[in-house]
């Protein structure tokens, strides 16, 4: 593959290594660097156009909870405006997906803990599709049934259309079990547009049976490894400020590492030996869904909230230097004064444990304000803590 990108680092088109004209997809960005349409070509069932809508980006939040701030995808659209997809995002993860509207039907959705969906269910409970995810990001679907699969073998036939229509068991409005998966069009009530589409169904078994290890979704299914918008025509994924490649096993573009004004320039690239890193080279402990702060927290808060502990430290030191000159001077004196006795030593060095003492309580009342103005209810934990790490190491 050949990848063309923009003034401002982004993916904007996809040649054939052996043939720049053929263009596999081009893409273009809103003003906010978020992807919103993109078109596919030269892939088979892969092709088309997609637009993309974001949450609210006045919705604010941070990256790990559940106000992505108009980074997460809601819907996704044809290029005559037909929605394809809309998605429902869950509480704890930017990228967090609890149930997904596909062109025929709802689905469940299932993810792991690293956010990888594993599994899709329809409304009446039964598996659609399980997803195998190899170490690199490749998804690996393994097709259960389909939308309209009545009788749950995994075909799309006759027998499950004889379900559907007028007098049979499966029609009307506020339809129930096993028969919701008839909904096609999602209006709440079977009719005469939903057996239409189950008929180019049935018309069509090849599509709708099983097939061992599949990489595209029969269901179109568009999310997938960390819940991120796959990419099956270059078999990768979009990390909305760059791209993941599962068959280099890489990120195809530099790390923008952006933070608070206060500490890094907005669209600074991480310095490191490894140009094409994630989190700081430490997946383990830190997470970050944009690309722009280890941590997956507003970085600036962090950092402030993470310095009350050490600048604490720091003050307790100096206070105990104080002390330690205070000791010093004294027995200077007392060695120099043959007349100095035993109560005016002890009454300097009690001085000197004052002065100790006073700047104990100016450290004391300094770490409980760090604490109140930066920290407030959040303690901050060993994962935030390597975080500071990375953005010390980052300012020297």
């Amino acid at each position: 593959m050949r990848y063309t990108y923009d003034a401002w680092n982004r993916l904007v088109k996809v040649t054939r290594k052996q043939d720049t004209d053929i263009v596999i997809q081009t893409a273009e960005y809103d003003g906010l660097g978020r992807r919103v349409q993109k078109v596919v070509t030269k892939s088979g069932e892969l092709d088309g156009s997609f637009v993309y809508y974001y949450a609210d980006s006045q919705a604010g939040g941070s990256m790990s909870g559940a106000s992505p701030g108009g980074w997460s995808i809601v819907e996704m659209r044809d290029g005559s405006s037909n929605v394809l997809q809309q998605v429902y995002h869950g509480t704890q993860y930017i990228d967090e997906i609890v149930a997904m509207r596909l062109e025929k039907g709802y689905a469940v959705v299932y993810q792991d803990a690293n956010w990888n969906t594993i599994a899709t269910c329809d409304l009446a409970g039964r598996v659609l599709e399980r997803v195998f995810t190899t170490p690199y990001g490749s998804p690996i679907i393994e097709p259960e049934t389909f939308f309209g699969d009545y009788d749950g073998d995994g075909d799309v036939d006759s027998t499950d259309d004889a379900s559907l229509g007028s007098g049979q068991t499966c029609w009307g409005s506020s339809p129930s079990g096993a028969c919701r998966v008839f909904d096609f069009n999602h209006d709440g009530t079977l009719d005469g547009s939903d057996e239409t589409i189950m008929t180019a169904l049935v018309g069509a078994p090849s599509t709708n049976r099983r097939h061992e290890n599949r990489t595209v979704s029969p269901t179109r299914l568009a999310c997938f490894h960390q819940g991120l918008v796959s990419e099956f025509e270059l078999d990768g994924c979009q990390v909305r400020h760059r791209y993941y490649s599962a068959s280099y096993s890489r990120f195809i573009q530099r790390e923008p590492v952006t933070t608070d004004s206060a500490l890094l320039t907005p669209h600074q690239y991480d310095n490191g030996s490894n140009l094409y890193g994630y989190a700081a080279h430490n997946p383990n402990s830190l997470t970050d869904p944009l690309g722009l702060s280890p941590g997956g927290w507003p970085i600036s808060d962090v950092v402030m909230c993470l310095m009350c502990d050490p600048v604490h430290q720091e003050c307790i030191a100096q206070a105990n230097l104080i002390l330690e000159a205070w000791l010093r001077h004294c027995r200077e004196l007392y060695l120099q004064k043959n007349n100095m006795n035993i109560k005016e030593y002890n009454r300097c060095v009690r001085f000197g444990v004052r002065e100790r003492d006073r700047r104990l309580n100016e450290c004391d009342r300094g770490y409980e304000q760090c604490q109140d103005l930066w920290c407030g209810a959040r303690q901050p934990n060993p994962r935030d803590r390597a975080c500071l790490i990375v953005v010390k190491q980052g300012l020297r």
